[in-house]
């Protein structure tokens, strides 16, 4: 069910004006990029890519034919006329929390350096954090967020179902890893795929809940779309889970 979303996207409405000013100021090393994206475009819409989940681990989508809107600065989404996206917030430690059972704010850094009391700024901590979920140089704080996220149970929780050469996700779906895959790699390919998989479930459900707009994009933890939605600050995973949501206009000219 997390792929539904991408069979649904559809053509996106072009913005010619916005397309003219992104050329005129490009550098050359970029142009021949811009060029490839609006070979894409025709009858003024640009076609939606093409996903394929099965080129990492973690099934992270990458673009198998169409506008690699992967790669792309940010600022080209304006081609797409009166183009919004919506964005989870913090996803994987969000996601962490959530399947621990835990409501925490929204700001889940901020509730991070509150919660244990750290003099670092929450720009550190939030280095911290993902040092903690993804591995690095640990020290005395990063073990402390490791107890906090309750990182060391769920690692236990991993290896205990490890079987056959797999892990599961969060969500049921195997991960192939190797003899050598262990802690916190094992960790981070487990919570990724496990985001990766609840993106795509919010993204369809937003969908369900909003049927007026159009999906255009996935990027990430995002979805680009046009038309009307429904002021949202969160979006359903499963019964057990929601997790907040932050709703963008990328452009707002009509032509």
């Amino acid at each position: 069910t997390s792929r539904k979303i991408l069979d649904q996207l559809q053509p996106a409405p072009i913005n010619h004006s916005n397309i003219n000013k992104i050329q005129m100021s490009l550098e050359d090393s970029a142009r021949k990029k811009f060029e490839t994206l609006k070979s894409n475009i025709s009858k003024n819409y640009i076609r939606p890519p093409v996903y394929k989940q099965n080129s990492t681990k973690t099934g992270r989508l990458t673009v198998s034919s169409g506008p690699n809107i992967l790669t792309m600065p940010s600022e080209w989404k304006s081609i797409i006329k009166n183009a919004r996206q919506i964005d989870f917030v913090s996803m994987e430690p969000m996601l962490l929390m959530a399947l621990s059972g835990k409501k925490i704010p929204t700001d889940v850094y901020g509730w991070i350096k509150d919660e244990l009391n750290l003099k670092e700024s929450r720009s550190r901590v939030k280095i911290l954090t993902i040092i903690s979920m993804y591995g690095g140089k640990d020290n005395k704080t990063t073990r402390r967020i490791d107890e906090l996220l309750g990182i060391p149970e769920r690692l236990k929780m991993i290896e205990a179902e490890r079987k056959d050469g797999f892990i599961f996700n969060s969500f049921g779906r195997p991960i192939n890893v190797s003899d050598e895959i262990k802690g916190r790699h094992l960790f981070a390919l487990w919570l990724q795929s496990s985001a990766v998989d609840a993106s795509l479930m919010g993204f369809s459900n937003f969908l369900k809940d909003n049927p007026k707009i159009n999906p255009h994009w996935i990027i990430h933890d995002g979805l680009l779309f046009t038309g009307e939605c429904n002021n949202t600050s969160s979006i359903f995973i499963n019964d057990q889970i929601s997790l907040p949501v932050t709703i963008e206009d990328l452009e707002n000219v009509d032509n």
